[in-house]
């Protein structure tokens, strides 16, 4: 595997769940048009993902963000401080029934954590994707819910509501970046980007952070395929990963 091996790499944050699984390869394209420096990607993120607790997707069981040794890395030194921090998915925790109190406590954790790193690292948290939630109807909401979240047991009522005192809530957020959703981003289904808008959707996520592209752009090369998380359970049995994952010119992953 190669390794950046400079000292002088920038550390990023990632944190989140199915969008950043599913949008990996554009997120990371995008953030490497953005840095002139090679960067060290710190993620936690995954199909499914809660911050608050473990969750499971199929057969693959995985820690709850907050609860990975991804904290420790980065309060032990084991990288440079954050360079800038990305916190998007936190709806998904309203589908595991937790409370919007929950979920908001769990991200201002989340920042203060980040902070206790770097006191002025530019943080974006992403709204949910209100106007598509809005949008649903009885029959497509049940299918949705059916085919991703099974054992979800909100209403559709439930689920509009949390979801509109959630982005009111992030939206209150002090001291963070607050990036918006559209509603094109979004198809049938509801809370997944479309793979035709994702890197629209990313670039405007990560708008907030400081550009450093004209001043002299690294040409990192994104790491093929998605980083393996370094701990999981799948079928019951534990997983590991050595850390980092992924790695080529310019661009090293550790993943949680």
């Amino acid at each position: 595997m190669t390794s950046l091996s400079t000292g002088n790499e920038q550390t990023i944050i990632l944190l989140g769940a199915s969008n950043i699984s599913l949008g990996w390869r554009p997120l990371i394209q995008s953030v490497l048009a953005r840095r002139s420096r090679p960067i060290h990607l710190l993620t936690a993120h995954g199909m499914g993902r809660s911050y608050i607790a473990p969750s499971r997707f199929g057969w693959r069981l995985a820690p709850g963000i907050l609860e990975t040794q991804l904290w420790h890395h980065l309060r032990d030194g084991h990288t440079q401080p954050p360079s800038a921090a990305l916190i998007t998915d936190l709806g998904n925790d309203l589908v595991y029934g937790r409370s919007v109190d929950d979920i908001l406590q769990a991200a201002e954790e989340v920042i203060c954590r980040i902070r206790q790193s770097n006191p002025v690292c530019p943080i974006v948290v992403t709204r949910p994707p209100l106007a598509s939630v809005e949008s649903l109807s009885m029959v497509r909401y049940r299918l949705f819910r059916t085919a991703i979240f099974p054992f979800c047991k909100l209403s559709l009522h439930e689920a509009i509501a949390g979801t509109q005192e959630l982005d009111r809530r992030i939206r209150a957020l002090n001291h963070v970046e607050i990036a918006s959703t559209q509603q094109k981003w979004f198809g049938l289904d509801p809370i997944h980007i479309r793979r035709s808008f994702r890197r629209e959707a990313f670039e405007s996520f990560l708008a907030p952070w400081p550009d450093e592209s004209d001043t002299a752009p690294i040409h990192g090369v994104a790491p093929p395929g998605r980083p393996q998380m370094s701990e999981r359970w799948v079928f019951g049995w534990q997983r590991e990963a050595p850390q980092p994952s992924a790695a080529t010119s310019g661009c090293l992953v550790s993943a949680w």
